[in-house]
C-alpha cells in the first residue's frame, strides 16, 4: 500500500511548528505553541480516499470560509479521536466524544478548539464516492456518528489501520468503497445502506479475526474458539468468515508458518534452534512443526535457515514527505 510519512522530528526545534503549519496549511490553518511542538503524519493512499495516523502536540485546526472559496477542495473527513474534542461546524457548537467519529465537508467552514493528536486515524473521502452512496450530501457537515453504525465504521477505520502493511496496493479501490458503504449506513440508515454495508461489516470482521491472530500467533492455546470468543462473534460466524480462507485453523497454521519461514530465512549470525522457532510461533511439537513446514513450503526449516531468500510480504512504497500534501489536494 501507497504510504507517506511526514514528521516534524529531523527539522531544528524552532523550525517544526512553521513547517507543520505550512504542511498542513493544504487544507487548514493550524495554530499552536511552537514551544516543543512536535508532528507527524502517515498517510496512506487508498484510491479516492486517504487515511491518515496523526499525532502532534495541542493544536487549533480551522478552515476558513475564505480559505474553502478559495482552494478547490470539497471531499469529506471522517475524524476519529481518542479524546473528547470541541468543535464548530459554521456556526454550530459540536460535541464529539473520545471513539466518535466527526464529519467535516471541506467545501464549508470548522473550526476545532485546541487538542491533541494521540495517534488519531483521519479519513478522507473524494465527494464524488461518497455521492455515489449517498446522493444528499447537505446534511453531513457537522455530524457526529456515535450510534451502532458509526461505531462499526470507526472499528472498520481502525482495522484497516492496523492492517496497511498486509493489504495489497490492489485491495485499495475496494477498502474506499467498503469506508464509503458503512458510512452512508452511519449517516442514513436504510434497508439500502444498511445492505450494501452487509459485505463491509463482514470485511471488518474478519479483519478484527486477522488482526487478532497475528498478535496472539504465539500462544499455543490459540484455537478458534479463543478468536471467536475474543473479537465477540459466534464459531459460526468465524467459521463462514474464513471459509474462503480455507478454515480458521487452517488459516491459523499458515500464519504461524509464514511468521517461522520469515524469522528463519532472515536469521545472520546468530541462527536460532529449529525448536526455538517452533515453540516461537505458537508450536508445542517441533516434529509436527517440521513436517507441517516442509508440507507447506517444499523444504525442511533447516534449509530456509539463513537463506535470506523470501520474498516481500507486501508492495508498500515509501514516499517523501510531498506525498501528503499533494494527495490531499489530489483528492479535492
Amino acid at each position: 500500500m501507497r504510504t507517506s510519512r511526514f514528521s516534524t522530528d529531523d527539522l531544528r526545534p524552532e523550525e517544526r511548528f512553521d513547517v507543520w503549519r505550512d504542511a498542513m496549511s493544504t487544507s487548514h490553518d493550524i495554530t499552536a505553541d511552537p514551544a516543543g511542538f512536535y508532528g507527524e503524519v502517515v498517510t496512506a493512499k487508498l484510491g479516492r480516499m486517504l487515511l491518515h495516523r496523526m499525532s502532534a502536540s495541542p493544536q487549533q485546526v480551522e478552515r476558513s470560509a475564505g480559505k474553502a472559496r478559495r482552494d478547490s477542495l470539497e471531499h469529506f473527513v471522517l475524524h476519529l479521536s481518542s479524546r473528547d474534542i470541541t468543535a464548530l461546524a459554521g456556526d454550530r457548537e459540536i460535541k464529539v466524544p473520545g471513539g466518535a467519529i466527526s464529519v467535516n465537508d471541506l467545501a464549508r467552514p470548522s473550526l476545532r478548539a485546541s487538542a491533541p493528536e494521540d495517534g488519531s486515524l483521519i479519513v478522507s473521502l473524494s465527494r464524488d464516492l461518497v455521492e455515489e452512496v449517498l446522493p444528499n450530501t447537505d446534511g453531513l457537515h457537522g455530524l457526529v456518528l456515535n450510534g451502532v453504525t458509526g461505531l462499526l465504521l470507526a472499528d472498520f477505520i481502525r482495522s484497516t489501520a492496523a492492517a496497511l502493511e498486509h493489504l495489497p496496493s490492489a485491495a485499495a479501490p475496494e477498502i474506499a468503497r467498503a469506508t464509503a458503504h458503512l458510512f452512508a449506513a452511519s449517516v442514513a440508515p436504510s434497508r439500502r445502506t444498511l445492505g450494501e454495508a452487509a459485505e463491509p461489516l463482514r470485511g471488518a470482521a474478519l479483519l478484527r479475526a486477522r488482526r487478532y491472530i497475528e498478535r496472539n500467533l504465539a500462544l499455543p492455546s490459540l484455537d478458534p474458539e479463543m478468536v471467536a470468543t475474543a473479537i465477540g462473534l459466534s464459531k459460526a460466524t468465524l467459521f463462514r468468515l474464513f471459509q474462503p480462507l480455507g478454515g480458521v485453523a487452517t488459516y491459523i497454521q499458515r500464519r504461524r508458518l509464514a511468521r517461522a519461514h520469515e524469522a528463519l530465512a532472515g536469521a545472520a549470525r546468530d541462527r536460532p534452534r529449529i525448536a526455538e522457532v517452533a515453540y516461537a510461533v505458537g508450536f508445542s511439537d517441533p516434529a509436527h512443526f517440521s513436517r507441517a513446514f516442509r508440507t507447506l513450503y517444499g523444504m525442511t526449516p533447516r534449509d530456509v535457515l539463513g537463506t535470506r531468500g523470501r520474498e516481500a510480504a507486501r508492495d508498500r512504497t515509501a514516499l517523501g514527505s510531498e506525498g501528503f500534501p499533494a494527495w490531499v489536494r489530489e483528492l479535492g
